[in-house]
């Protein structure tokens, strides 16, 4: 009588629904691409909507940032190569403060070629020395999908206050 039972089973088993076909690369790669571009979609949904909260008539450069210059500053006009030297506060959009820089000790990098995040790379080229920015940054040109490890979470769009200092 056992054995009829497991023979039962197996047939079972066996006449049971096949096993689901594994998806080819072409089928993960067009998810993945769906999935990004929602995560996307969203993210700028929630740009666009914190600066309308803010009310603040924001210039959107067309490579993901949005920026208003709030003091227009009477340097010279800022170069890919140049080196600049700014002071800045970094916030989350829920207004949490990251990180602050003062002039007395601002980040000095060269546009297009040090490492910093690249949203401040497609920035500078629009400012001159002197101007103070509000800017608005995606994660894609920010710290991307890991963050900083620190105080700002992956896949996290940034607030910055930057003055451009005339070093």
């Amino acid at each position: 009588m056992r054995i009829f039972y497991v023979l039962t089973l197996l047939i079972l088993v066996a006449c049971g629904d096949p096993q689901p076909a594994t998806p080819t690369y072409s089928e993960i790669e067009a998810h993945l691409l769906e999935m990004n571009q929602a995560k996307s979609k969203e993210e700028s949904d929630s740009i666009q909507q914190f600066i309308a909260q803010k009310k603040w008539p924001m210039i959107h450069n067309g490579g993901g940032l949005y920026y208003e210059i709030t003091e227009k500053g009477r340097g010279i006009a800022i170069e890919n190569g140049m080196s600049v030297a700014i002071a800045f506060k970094v916030y989350l959009l829920d207004g949490t403060l990251c990180y602050e820089t003062m002039a007395a000790d601002p980040v000095r990098f060269k546009v297009g070629k040090d490492h910093v995040e690249s949203g401040l790379h497609q920035l500078m080229p629009l400012l001159h020395k002197g101007d103070r920015v509000r800017v608005v940054l995606p994660s894609v040109l920010a710290f991307g999908f890991t963050g900083d490890k620190k105080k700002i979470p992956g896949d996290t769009p940034l607030h910055y206050e930057i003055a451009v200092l005339n070093d």
